[in-house]
């Protein structure tokens, strides 16, 4: 299941395969990557990610505590690569 989130945000973020990512998506790709391994971050999924790193998320209604363990955490990991 986590594998298939991870290739599921990977295309999702890849876009059109003709457009490569900017810097700024590709930091919110590793931050989400780190941060949706945490518990209570699972029911998380980003939906969309601009080109200037400005990130969209919905979360399960069953796992709205998501949003005490995801927002944190990006904030926390999009910081160390600033």
């Amino acid at each position: 299941m986590a594998r298939a989130s991870v290739a599921y945000f990977a295309l999702l973020v890849a876009g059109c395969a003709s457009f490569q990512n900017t810097p700024a998506q590709d930091r919110v790709g590793v931050a989400y990557a780190v941060c949706r391994q945490l518990p209570g971050a699972s029911g998380a999924t980003i939906d969309r990610v601009e080109p200037n790193g400005r990130w969209w998320w919905t979360a399960r209604t069953d796992s709205l505590v998501a949003a005490n363990v995801i927002n944190p955490c990006m904030q926390r990991e999009l910081s160390k690569t600033g």
